[in-house]
């Protein structure tokens, strides 16, 4: 993680949604 990224609290929190939400829809059933 870059300093920018972590002035952005923000972004990263939206960043880790997105990851979460990529690994539960590529997750087999």
């Amino acid at each position: 993680l870059t300093a920018r990224s972590l002035s952005r609290p923000r972004e990263l929190v939206d960043l880790v949604l997105a990851l979460d939400v990529l690994r539960l829809s590529s997750t087999p059933p």
